[in-house]
């Protein structure tokens, strides 16, 4: 039986990502910020994750630049109309 190993970045990655979802359940359970501040904060670390996943699960680190700069358009475009629910 062969034993399977990550990358130590695909590790750094997840944990990275766990975290900002535990923060984020955090953030929303204890109620201390306001409902717009913790909605732009909420949507900050979703597109940060959107990054994350996007740079290094979907290799677009390796990726031709216009396509990087689509993603990024898109979570950009996302999380901004996202906002607008909150404004």
């Amino acid at each position: 039986m062969r034993s399977f190993s990550f990358p130590p970045s695909v590790a750094v990655i997840t944990v990275i990502l766990l975290a900002l979802t535990g923060l984020a359940a955090w953030l929303a359970e204890s109620g201390t910020a306001l409902p717009l501040r913790l909605g732009i904060v909420a949507l900050a670390m979703a597109w940060i994750k959107g990054f994350l996943v996007a740079e290094h699960f979907m290799e677009l680190r390796h990726a031709p630049l216009y396509l990087r700069l689509f993603v990024q358009l898109w979570l950009a475009l996302a999380c901004g109309g996202l906002m607008m629910v909150f404004w």
